[in-house]
């Protein structure tokens, strides 16, 4: 082999090499954005390297939106403050299917109910819990 050929082949092998981009969720799309308003109204938008983080407040829930620079979710981040669990879901199942895919979806309404559910579902981590009246529901997609 020729030494003018191996710089060449040392850059297709690192490129080969390369880790894929981690997965993110689905587009943020005015039409999410539209749901997920329906329950934190009032935002405040934080510019990062990486994206960009919405800090909403509405009369029963906070929210925290994580967006890529391409504009799509990497986690979600919802509480609200419900005086019973059937309570909290009737507001988070009108959001939540926006956003997830039904299984998702079941697995964060398993875990806020107290009953067994994945914690991963596909390339999504869900995490729901409640305490004192305060219901969280985190999806988290590819990390």
């Amino acid at each position: 082999m020729n030494r003018a050929a191996l710089p060449s082949l040392v850059l297709v092998a690192a490129a080969c090499t390369r880790e894929p981009p981690p997965a993110t969720g689905p587009a943020y799309t005015p039409a999410i954005a539209d749901a997920l308003k329906a329950l934190a109204a009032h935002c405040e938008l934080r510019p990062r390297p990486d994206g960009e983080t919405r800090a909403c407040r509405g009369r029963q829930a906070t929210m925290t939106i994580e967006l890529d620079r391409a504009r799509r979710l990497r986690a979600l981040d919802i509480e609200v403050v419900a005086s019973a669990t059937w309570e909290a879901w009737e507001m988070l199942e009108n959001v939540l299917p926006a956003v997830a895919a039904p299984p998702v979806v079941d697995s964060a309404r398993k875990q806020l109910r107290g009953e067994p559910a994945d914690e991963v579902v596909g390339d999504v981590r869900v995490a729901a819990s409640n305490e004192d009246q305060r219901y969280a529901v985190k999806l988290t997609w590819g990390r």
